[in-house]
Order: C-alpha cells, then sequence, then structure tokens
C-alpha cells in the first residue's frame, strides 16, 4: 500500500491546483497526481498562452496605427519566433510559481497517470513503474482535450487549439473550422498577426451559446477587418496538397490553406480513469454532481471540466475551492448563476448572467 492522505487530486489544473491549496489551508494531507504540466491546459496550452500572443498582436496593431495618434512608428510586423519564445517565457515562469505554491502548502505532487482502484485508492502509472496511494477523500479534476474531426487528415499542418500557439511559423492562410469562443478568438488574434484568417461554421452563426445581437456586432468587427466568415458550412473533407490542406466545404466550394485550425469543441477526460469501475454515475462522459461537487460515491468528489457546464478555468477554480471544502467538513456550495465570461477577440467580449 501507498502513503495515506486526507485528500488526494486527480488532476493539476486550475480545480486540481486550486483544491489543493484550499486543501491545505484547511490543513489536510494533500496530494495532486498529474501526468503532464501542473496548471493543466489553462496554464500551458490554453488560456494564458491565447492572451500572451493576444497582447503580442494587439502590439503589432497598435504600432501600425500609431500614425492615427500622431505618433511615428515603423514596423508592427510580429516575429513569430520572438511572439512563441516570449509566450514560453510566461508560461514557464507561471507554472514555476504553481509549483512553488505547493512546496510553499507542503502538497505531494506525484508524477503520473491516476485511476480509481476503490472508494479510497488511486494507481498512479509513471516513469518509475506503479504504485498507488490511499485517500480518505478523492477529487476527480482530470479536465478536458480538444474534440477532433475524423474528416481532418494527420498532418503537421493541421492542428488543435492545444497545439497551435506552439508553432512559430505564422501562416499567411489559415483556415478555422469552428465559430465558437475558440475559433473565433484565434482568427481575430492571427488576423491581427498578419495571417489571412476563413472561419468555417456549420451552425446559422458564430458564438451560438452567447447573445445573437452581440455575436452579430461581433461578426460584423471581424467582417470589418477581413475576416472571412462562413455559416451554415460543413467541412465536407481535407486533403493534404504539397501548398498545403485544401478543404472541400459542404457548398461544393474548395479552401486552401497554408495552416488548418480545428475548433471544435472539447471532449471530457473522464475515460480510462476508473469512474466506472468504482461505480460513479455519469452522464454520457459528464460526471454527475451535486451543489457540494458530491459524487453518488461517498468520499468521491468532482471539480471543474469533468463535471460539464462552462468550461472556463475560473469556473474550475470555484469548483475545486468548493471540492476541497465540502470533502474536509465545510458546507460550501456551488453558485452558478451568474458566471461571467470573455472571448479575447479585438475587440473583446464579455458577459455574465442571462442572455
Amino acid at each position: 500500500m501507498g502513503e495515506r492522505y486526507d485528500i488526494v487530486f486527480l488532476g493539476g489544473g486550475p480545480a486540481g491546483y486550486q483544491g489543493a491549496i484550499r486543501a491545505a489551508q484547511l490543513r489536510a494531507k494533500v496530494a495532486v497526481i498529474e501526468g503532464r504540466e501542473v496548471g493543466g491546459v489553462c496554464l500551458n496550452r490554453g488560456c494564458i498562452p491565447t492572451k500572451t500572443v493576444k497582447a503580442s498582436a494587439d502590439t503589432a496593431r497598435a504600432v501600425r496605427r500609431a500614425k492615427e495618434y500622431g505618433v511615428e512608428a515603423t514596423g508592427g510586423v510580429p516575429d513569430m519566433a520572438a511572439v512563441i519564445a516570449r509566450k514560453d517565457r510566461v508560461v514557464g515562469a507561471l507554472r514555476s510559481s504553481v509549483e512553488r505554491l505547493f512546496q510553499a502548502n507542503r502538497i505531494d505532487l506525484i508524477r503520473g497517470t491516476g485511476r480509481l482502484l476503490g472508494r479510497d485508492r488511486i494507481g498512479v502509472e509513471g516513469e518509475g513503474g506503479r504504485t498507488s496511494v490511499e485517500a480518505a477523500k478523492v477529487v476527480v479534476a482530470t479536465g478536458s482535450r480538444p474534440a477532433v474531426l475524423t474528416a481532418l487528415p494527420a498532418s503537421p499542418r493541421v492542428f488543435v487549439p492545444d497545439e497551435m500557439l506552439f508553432h512559430p511559423v505564422l501562416p499567411a492562410r489559415l483556415l478555422v473550422v469552428g465559430g465558437g469562443v475558440v475559433g473565433v478568438e484565434m482568427a481575430a488574434i492571427y488576423r491581427e498577426l498578419g495571417s489571412q484568417v476563413t472561419v468555417v461554421e456549420v451552425l446559422d452563426r458564430i458564438l451560438s451559446s452567447e447573445d445573437r445581437e452581440m455575436a452579430e456586432y461581433l461578426l460584423k468587427v471581424l467582417q470589418r477587418r477581413k475576416v472571412k466568415v462562413l455559416c451554415r458550412t460543413k467541412v465536407e473533407t481535407v486533403r493534404e496538397t504539397p501548398e498545403g490542406p485544401r478543404a472541400l466545404l459542404s457548398d461544393g466550394s474548395e479552401i486552401e490553406a497554408d495552416a488548418l485550425l480545428q475548433a471544435v469543441g472539447r471532449r471530457l477526460n473522464t475515460d480510462e480513469i476508473g469512474l466506472q469501475e468504482a461505480g460513479v454515475a455519469m452522464d454520457g462522459a459528464r460526471v454527475i454532481v451535486d451543489d457540494h461537487l458530491r459524487t453518488n460515491i461517498p468520499g468521491i468528489y468532482a471539480a471543474g471540466d469533468v463535471t460539464g457546464g462552462w468550461l472556463l478555468a475560473h469556473v474550475a477554480f470555484a469548483e475545486g475551492i468548493c471540492a476541497a471544502e465540502n470533502a474536509l467538513g465545510m458546507e460550501s456550495l456551488m453558485d452558478r448563476t451568474a458566471v461571467p465570461r470573455c472571448v479575447f477577440t479585438t475587440p473583446e467580449y464579455a458577459s455574465v448572467g442571462l442572455s
């Protein structure tokens, strides 16, 4: 048997690391099991990298428009390798800060892939082989990953959002498949960096989960900045050519691009982590929890993307903290009635509460 903890977080993303810190503040013996980088998608491949690259895009835009404000400036052409290098420095510094918070709060970081072996035991497979830990309480916080389209070929020029901001070459022509939050953000950012951008969305409008009037206003802004948006259009097939991906659309037209980004949603990381074997109630891939983040199995909680709903880092922060508090004897309630959310286009779009 491995070491025993008061509470173990399966996943070191926003829900896992915030919940772990809160549990440590409540004087619990805490461990976090993480197979990749601490901070999860948000810090390493999502929110922080996107906003860091957006800052570079906004700077390039400001330089190009400097003369309008009476300032003489030249250039404004981004060096994509330098943009990505700056992003990597920012992400690395923040990740180190999270690791130092673990050390300061005496949280054990267990490197490896975790799997429930029952209500109070987790198996871990890491570089050193297989081991296990015992936990009085477990919080499942394994997050999500990008969904992929079967029509797209495996290609070094076809990306998911988690990969796009690691690519040090600015594509002259970028095709974005998906007009949701991530697709619209990336379209706006890469247009400001200098790419010619086309967005293809199968639904009748972009940002289908947001207010129609505001989404239509943002669409007009994107179009004024020469982002081409095709709604009610589906990508039927994509084939690789020497010039780049070539997409056949449902209207019979074809689009050539230097890079293709598939931004078609996310899949919850709830498969192959032992939830079904442990008897945890599921709704498809989503873990069913109550307003205290409790599952149907006593001692097992879930927080973050795996619970469905808003797949947002700050929601995961709040859920991780709420799960930790309830697991350690407090009565905390997760209130989702007024969740703020933002789309980092230029200009940015923000909303809260009802549409």
